[in-house]
């Protein structure tokens, strides 16, 4: 096959972070997927793909489509992501997720999966005691912040910090833009109270109890404790309260399908899969090409850093007939939304279980969902999410 050179590749005059594109993503995804396999913005210098095909291919091709180099848009958080799961490939990615998956397992999952349920219970609640309530600060973030923090036995006082410093390592993965800036100091922040803490500090036998323990008795030596803990408190908030936040939304605004799933609850892993694969909480990463990389017969030069665009990949009409159609029983188990490959997020279990247990909490209590407002968005450079949500329940 004749392969495309780089010259032949179609330059795209778009910003993928400004806040235009971030609030409206989807209508300039069609035109990446339309403009082939591989495209190039010239603002970041950085070569992308957006087919769904090509981004679920690249995703499980780590040698020709590493992530060594980091997964940012910009080289200070590359550097200092470095030795975490998220820039690392084999065989150091394995001792960190080896790590996660030991202390993720499905087994310790099933474990807290009834505080999960208690806790979305108390917030729902409360929330149904107003009849109205805003889905992404008085449900979402609550929950992912009382659970979380509970299962990764985080303490009480940084929780809030540890959401925000989520929040702000997803921005700090773009460019350096102004939301990027912002995010510095709240990041170091994190950094800093996260290099203090010890076994101690911890609640004993949670999640972060555990690994501080194996790693204080040489179980995991390759790894700073530092870095064991940023692998689970880095992604385990935001990306998370976008998912519960956007689910929920979808459903208050897509009456059939709220009733398609009260009438069979047994769709409720469809409809987390739907939701995910049409709001992706992660919409863009970055890797970097190695020699030989061939996306769909066009050679990506070695060294490249490339956007992979999952949020438009979901939506590819290649793929998924009416992507843009909010529907349940499609069931979407492939999609993109948390990777795939050997960089498929290792917390995703963890994150559908929290999903569906606010999903039962709101079909066993609410007959009727619908909206009560107009969502705000939160703008971030890398994730999608809502910062408000009102909706009406009863």
């Amino acid at each position: 096959m004749e392969l495309a050179v780089t010259e032949q590749i179609p330059v795209l005059d778009v910003d993928p972070f400004s806040d235009e594109s971030l609030a409206e993503p989807y209508g300039y995804y069609r035109a990446l997927r339309d403009a082939g396999p591989v495209f190039r913005l010239p603002r970041y210098d950085v070569l992308g793909i957006a087919r769904f095909a090509d981004v679920r291919a690249g995703l499980k091709d780590w040698q020709r489509f590493a992530s060594t180099e980091g997964p940012g848009f910009n080289a200070p958080f590359n550097e200092k992501m470095k030795g975490t799961v998220v820039a690392s490939d084999p065989p150091d990615h394995g001792v960190a997720r080896t790590v996660m998956i030991k202390r993720l397992r499905l087994g310790r999952l099933r474990e807290v999966e009834p505080l999960a349920d208690q806790v979305a219970r108390e917030l729902l609640d409360d929330c149904l005691d107003r009849g109205s309530f805003d889905v992404a600060t008085d449900l979402a973030r609550p929950f992912v912040t009382r659970f979380v923090g509970r299962v990764l036995g985080v303490p009480v006082p940084i929780l809030d910090l540890c959401v925000d410093g989520s929040i702000a390592g997803f921005n700090r993965t773009g460019p350096l833009n102004q939301r990027a800036a912002a995010a510095g100091p709240v990041i170091d922040q994190l950094f800093g109270v996260m290099q203090g803490l010890s076994k101690a500090d911890m609640t004993p036998g949670s999640i972060g109890w555990d690994v501080l323990d194996a790693h204080e008795r040489g179980e995991i030596p390759k790894l700073s404790s530092f870095t064991l803990l940023w692998n689970f408190l880095g992604p385990a908030f935001d990306t998370t309260i976008n998912a519960i936040g956007s689910i929920i939304w979808l459903l208050a605004t897509y009456p059939r399908q709220w009733r398609a799933l009260r009438e069979r609850p047994g769709l409720l892993p469809a409809a987390v899969n739907e939701g995910i694969r049409i709001e992706s909480p992660l919409q863009i990463w970055s890797r970097v090409a190695r020699a030989g990389l061939v996306v769909d017969g066009v050679a990506v030069p070695d060294g490249t850093r490339v956007a992979v665009f999952l949020g438009a990949a979901n939506r590819d009409e290649r793929h998924y007939e009416r992507p843009d159609d909010f529907e349940i029983a499609r069931n979407p188990v492939d999609q993109v939304g948390f990777g795939n490959g050997p960089h498929l997020c290792v917390g995703a279990p963890l994150a559908r279980l929290e999903i569906s247990s606010v999903l039962r909490a709101l079909l066993g209590r609410v007959s009727a969902l619908e909206p009560g407002g107009e969502p705000v968005r939160r703008l971030n450079n890398t994730t999608r999410g809502l910062a408000s949500a009102p909706v009406r329940a009863s």
